[in-house]
C-alpha cells in the first residue's frame, strides 16, 4: 500500500527481546495526501485484525 508524506521521527526507542534489539519509532506526519491518509487507515485496521 503506498503512502506518501512528509513527516519528521518524534520518538525512537531502543527495544531489547529475545537476544534481538528492534526500534520502536514514532513518526509525526506533517503533510499526506487524503489517498495517503486512507491507505494508511487501511494497512493499520488490518495490522490490528491480524493481531486479534
Amino acid at each position: 500500500i503506498p503512502v506518501k508524506f512528509t513527516g519528521r521521527v518524534a520518538s525512537c526507542l531502543e527495544v531489547h527481546r529475545g537476544g534481538r534489539t528492534f526500534y520502536n519509532v514514532g513518526i509525526e506526519f506533517k503533510e499526506m495526501t487524503d489517498s495517503g491518509r486512507i491507505n494508511l487507515e487501511e494497512y493499520l485496521k488490518y495490522i490490528q485484525e491480524s493481531l486479534v
